[in-house]
């Protein structure tokens, strides 16, 4: 049996909605340093069903997933509005966590998140993806190459139409408005671009029968550095982004939530001509979870992890305070300590 360092940490997942059949399962099973051992679901029989074609156990709730002892990890899969009741109940049962994104709905509740894993010595990680893709880190080295000059701004867009049938989006107590759901990809983005936190945030969210369904904001980094971000469930598919620099321009389609089996492409366009620079395809989720299982095991990695997700909330937080106080807001004035 490999021990230490080398060995593969066990992971059991609460939640088998779609995202876990189609995306999580498929990441786990073909990680390196990861081994899924047990799934859970408010209904068992779901759970039994998955837990077949994933060969692997199921628990009878969520409560015997987390009184098993030789489970590492957890993954969250739940909707929003049960994500820190969970994380917080799994790491005071020893666990590490690895949570779907947005790690809350609400900065107050990621700070209590991040403060019980600093307690407890656990490990907690929200579930950015694309941000261990080939394709975001050949983005993030042609600028730091200078490849289009100096990053001046960034626009990024996701999101789709929102399915009639879709009832826990469509549910507003879930938490599943389109900023938590897509406009945090963009905002992350904007923030690893320009490899810092923006300064202040104007923002615009638009609500229909309660549900948050599309927004904006505009994060300034700098004197002349903005990331325009924008999201909705009322509009056709688009996951992309562009970074405009000094010398160029970036364009990346598919951004946020490349297919395994895709290779995405790169559009580099200057004055002096244009190329393409093609990835090759792979699990991006497989490659978050190596990445975890490895900061876990060596006891690396807190700037990439906890720290990335307090000051994610942050920016969050100054999105969802601009909308209601109809204002800038600095983010200075939202920092907490942690």
């Amino acid at each position: 049996m490999t021990t230490g360092v080398d060995r593969r940490l066990r992971y059991g997942i609460i939640g088998c909605g779609d995202a876990t059949r189609r995306l999580i399962i498929p990441g786990l099973k073909n990680s390196n340093r990861a081994q899924l051992v047990c799934i859970a679901s408010r209904d068992v029989q779901k759970a039994r069903t998955l837990a077949i074609e994933a060969q692997c156990e199921y628990a009878s709730s969520y409560e015997d997933l987390l009184n098993q002892g030789d489970i590492d990890v957890i993954y969250i899969a739940l909707p929003i509005s049960l994500h820190a009741q969970w994380t917080m109940r799994a790491i005071k049962s020893g666990k590490h966590v690895h949570c779907e994104k947005s790690l809350a709905p609400c900065l107050e509740e990621v700070v209590k998140i991040l403060e019980s894993a600093q307690k407890n010595d656990r490990r907690v990680m929200e579930g950015f993806m694309f941000r261990f893709h080939t394709l975001y880190k050949t983005v993030q080295d042609l600028i730091a190459s200078g490849e289009i000059g100096i990053l001046k701004s960034f626009v990024g867009s996701f999101g789709f139409p929102l399915e009639e049938n879709d009832l826990i989006r469509r549910n507003p107590a879930m938490k599943m408005g389109i900023l938590n759901e897509t406009g945090c990809y963009t905002i992350s983005a904007a923030s690893g671009f320009f490899n810092q936190n923006p300064d202040s945030v104007l923002a615009n969210l638009e609500y229909k029968n309660q549900l948050e369904i599309g927004g904006c904001a505009l994060l300034k980094f700098g004197p002349g550095e903005n990331a325009y971000c924008e999201f909705g469930y009322d509009r056709g598919y688009r996951c992309s982004y562009t970074l405009w620099g000094t010398e160029g321009h970036i364009v990346v389609e598919r951004a946020y939530t490349t297919p395994p089996t895709m290779e995405p492409i790169i559009e580099v366009r200057k004055q002096e001509g244009s190329k393409s620079i093609k990835i090759p395809a792979e699990n991006h989720f497989s490659k978050m979870i190596d990445t975890f299982c490895e900061a876990i095991l060596r006891g690396t990695g807190k700037e990439t992890f906890e720290q990335a997700a307090y000051h994610q909330a942050v920016v969050m937080e100054a999105v969802r305070k601009s909308y209601y106080n109809k204002d800038v807001v600095f983010l200075n004035e939202l920092k907490v300590n942690f």
